[in-house]
């Protein structure tokens, strides 16, 4: 600038002298930082580099700051307390902290708002100053038994299945044509044998999906998926029914509003209003939905979700102190490389993922290791916790033509009022159907 005559020789050896201060990260803009990346990269895309950096855009977003902050928190907090459970946080000879740092466990999590689809939250790892690398949309992983709900409700809608209907754990080899023939194994390596429909789900039973998907076919599941939301290219084989094609946590929170909407798929979003500098609408998100299932199948679903929760794979959360009417599903997947939980009240669907970003196995020589229950509940539940504390108690509304019956979890009989027996469990059924065949039952057994 001196030889260019812009400045004299004085104000530049003013301005060398100057003590550079550095200015301390924006806490605010850290928390938020993953969400709005994934907002320019949006805006980039489609207004070009120019017209956003210097356009004077006027952008109006979803985020719920205050959400995402708490979201951003808890999964830091957890992460942190699950590194030094497996041992791997610790410092160690000849690794510096940035490295140690990074062979940390990472996580992401997606809040979605059923009907709508605007995106309230989005973590898309531990720390943006360390990874800005966005696991919440970039990070496909493998969801593992949190995509057995797309088999399920497939198996109600072809096969006119009830939470009641009877199917046998039991060890099965499936003849693969032009491949080696598959034998699915349960997570405790155990056969529960006649199992009704709703406590298999509960008890996330590798057998039955498998045996599910077979009856149903593979194509109808994808058709399905893809009708709740799911992008990724969901490969054509029978293991998909235990969540082997990977996908991504706004995915996950985005196909389960669709069970907590009563059926209403809403493409998520992001950018609510977007104005140029003279104030001009450049686009403005209009609410635009679309009703992709029948409600009486869905709400069926969330029913036997609601016991995942209550009494099956997810009851941590009800342990940690979540009281609120919820519905979810636990996955984890083979070796331990991938921790999820996907969970839902009427008003907000959330999913979380835990790993590392080398798919390395979590678990440790002391016998330490993360399923979805150790991984990603802990986060969800202390999201949900302060995400709902404001909000009235709601439960999911019961469609007509749905009532409630107990039945024995192993034969799928009506267990009468009167009956002081263990072995019963609540299901919600269609009227006039299930529940008629299940009373004839009940009455000629009592004949006899």
């Amino acid at each position: 600038m001196v030889k260019e005559g812009f400045i004299g020789k004085e104000e530049m050896d003013a301005a060398v002298a100057f003590p550079i201060v550095f200015r301390k990260p924006n806490e605010i803009s850290k928390h938020n930082s993953y969400f709005i990346n994934y907002v320019i990269e949006d805006i980039e895309k489609r207004y070009g580099k120019e017209l956003l950096y210097y356009g004077g855009l006027k952008i109006f977003t979803t985020l719920n700051a205050r959400l995402q902050r708490v979201a951003q928190k808890v999964t830091r907090d957890h992460l942190e307390y699950l590194d030094k459970l497996l041992a791997r946080g610790e410092k160690q000879n000849n690794i510096d902290d940035k490295t140690e740092k990074q062979k940390s466990l990472q996580g992401a999590l997606v809040a979605v708002a059923p009907g709508t689809g605007a995106i309230q939250v989005m973590v898309g790892g531990k720390d943006i100053s360390l990874s800005q690398y966005n696991r919440a949309v970039s990070n496909n992983r493998q969801p593992g038994s949190g995509f057995k709900p797309f088999v399920y409700f497939s198996t109600l809608q072809k096969l006119n299945y009830s939470p009641a209907t009877v199917v046998k754990d039991e060890p099965v080899i499936f003849k693969i044509l032009g491949s080696q023939d598959w034998e699915p194994i349960n997570f405790n390596n155990k056969f529960t044998g006649s199992i009704v429909l709703k406590k298999s789900l509960m008890d996330s039973i590798n057998v039955i999906s498998a045996k599910l998907i077979d009856q149903i076919g593979v194509e109808t599941v994808i058709e399905n998926a893809i009708k709740f939301g799911i992008q990724s290219h969901l490969e054509k084989n029978m293991s998909l029914a235990l969540g082997t094609s990977p996908v991504s946590p706004l995915e996950m929170a985005s196909a389960f509003t669709v069970f907590a909407s009563g059926g209403i798929y809403a493409k998520p979003f992001a950018i609510k209003r977007i104005e140029d500098f003279r104030g001009n609408v450049l686009e403005e998100k209009s609410p635009r939905y679309d009703k992709v299932f029948d409600p009486q199948l869905i709400y069926l679903m969330v029913d036997m979700m609601k016991g995942v929760v209550d009494d099956g794979t997810a009851r941590r959360i009800r342990r940690m102190g979540f009281n609120r009417p919820a519905a979810g599903k636990t996955g984890t997947t083979n070796d331990f490389k991938d921790a999820w939980f996907t969970g839902f009240t009427p008003t907000l669907s959330t999913s979380v993922w835990v790993g590392y970003d080398d798919a390395t196995p979590m678990q440790n020589k002391q016998g330490a290791r993360i399923t979805g229950s150790q991984g990603g509940i802990p986060i969800w539940v202390n999201f949900m916790k302060e995400a709902m504390k404001d909000e009235p108690v709601k439960d999911f509304p019961v469609p007509d033509n749905i009532e409630f019956a107990e039945v024995d979890p192993k034969t799928g009989y009506l267990v009468s009022e009167d009956s002081n027996s263990a072995e019963k469990i609540q299901v919600a059924l269609l009227k006039g159907t299930s529940l008629n065949q299940l009373l004839l039952e009940l009455e000629n057994e009592t004949a006899e």
